[in-house]
């Protein structure tokens, strides 16, 4: 087995131990958002196609080509946000210790890369049957297309391992300069120095809101990733016409800011877990840390709630007591998934596609 392979593989390994651990969410999305799922599967090639349209009518030029373009950088995306796990700093620093050649590492991308491509490809073919059958067949706009779709995919296999490279030439470069200072770096201090006298507020935030957001760590960028979808999500939910479309946007919104919960309520506990052994010798509270971390995860969630209240404050054609209604039930959702916390992934999923088939039932009746 060479480098390649045996990193291929354990890129694999760790994907799937990502997937184990969304498993509660993917569940959720399936049972609660399965229709719109498949809508997304088979709307996924319908930029490609509109600008292979474009080009073949001989006009938008340059709209096709940045849709093109755009696109498939969005569709390289899923390497950038799961770089972490693809190039782990293990692995960087043990190949460092290998005799590699220079093209070892490019090569090593590329097997990664392809773990992506190919669902993405059957993907492609999906969407592009689903798509020919809705429209009436034109052969050159078909042969444009189908050179657009491989260009794509050829795009989208570039932009990976230029992500992937930048990783490994920034963990390089730090590790040049943490060699250079390392001698000149001050002593560590103490994690407490007062000890006793320390404030709660103090430790949870050194102890948790820190460490998520340092070395490189993505919780942080998670949750605020999901408060400003959820809040767009709320927005538009508010401003669209077609019932259809407000309907889609109530799923998306409520969906949003429960997983925005969810999620932070099991970063927190899977944080503790980790910590729990190391700070039994310290002089802490344990019981009373791991309370207000759980509370804190509540934040996030209640100032999606009062953001959504300030929107409603500015629309007359609302049901006032279904808002009333949808904004409890929205406060109670998220204390549940708070004291659920502890619960198995089973019964948190469960919990999550009750409250969000409670609220998708309220929602719909927001609007007179």
């Amino acid at each position: 087995m060479n480098f390649s392979q045996f990193h291929a593989k354990q890129a694999r390994h760790n994907l799937y131990q990502f997937a184990a651990s969304l498993k509660s969410s993917i569940e959720v999305l399936l049972l609660a958002a399965g229709q719109i799922v498949l809508m997304a599967i088979a709307l996924l090639s319908w930029p490609v196609w509109q600008s292979a349209t474009w080009m073949y009518e001989q006009q938008s030029w340059f709209n096709a080509i940045a849709l093109f373009i755009g696109y498939s950088a969005l569709l390289s995306s899923p390497v950038f946000l799961l770089r972490q796990r693809l190039l782990p700093t293990e692995l960087m620093a043990w190949a460092r210790t290998l005799p590699l050649p220079p093209h070892a590492h490019v090569l090593a991308h590329i097997a990664v890369v392809k773990l992506f491509l190919l669902p993405l490809t059957a993907g492609f073919v999906l969407s592009s049957i689903c798509y020919w059958t809705q429209i009436a067949i034109n052969y050159r706009v078909m042969a444009i297309g189908s050179v657009l779709l491989l260009l794509s995919l050829a795009l989208i296999l570039l932009f990976g391992c230029l992500i992937l490279q930048i990783r490994y030439q920034h963990y390089e470069s730090q590790l040049k300069r943490n060699t250079l200072t390392e001698y000149h770096s001050p002593p560590a201090q103490p994690f407490l120095q007062q000890h006793r006298h320390t404030s709660l507020l103090w430790q949870w935030y050194t102890l948790f809101f820190l460490p998520f957001w340092r070395l490189e760590n993505g919780i942080g960028v998670q949750q605020c990733f999901l408060f400003g979808a959820a809040g767009l999500a709320q927005w538009l939910w508010l401003e669209q016409n077609s019932p259809f479309i407000r309907f889609l946007f109530c799923i998306g919104a409520s969906s949003l800011c429960l997983l925005l919960t969810d999620r932070g309520s099991k970063a927190v506990q899977e944080h503790m877990l980790r910590l729990r052994p190391h700070l039994r010798a310290l002089p802490l509270h344990l019981i009373r840390l791991e309370i207000m971390s759980q509370l804190m995860c509540l934040i996030p969630g209640l100032a999606l709630v009062s953001l959504f209240v300030i929107l409603l404050t500015n629309h007359v054609n609302i049901h006032t007591g279904v808002a009333h209604w949808y904004i409890g039930a929205l406060g109670i959702a998220h204390l549940c998934i708070v004291a659920c916390s502890h619960s198995a992934a089973a019964t948190r999923a469960r919990i999550l596609i009750l409250f969000l088939a409670i609220l998708t039932a309220i929602g719909s009746e927001l609007w007179i």
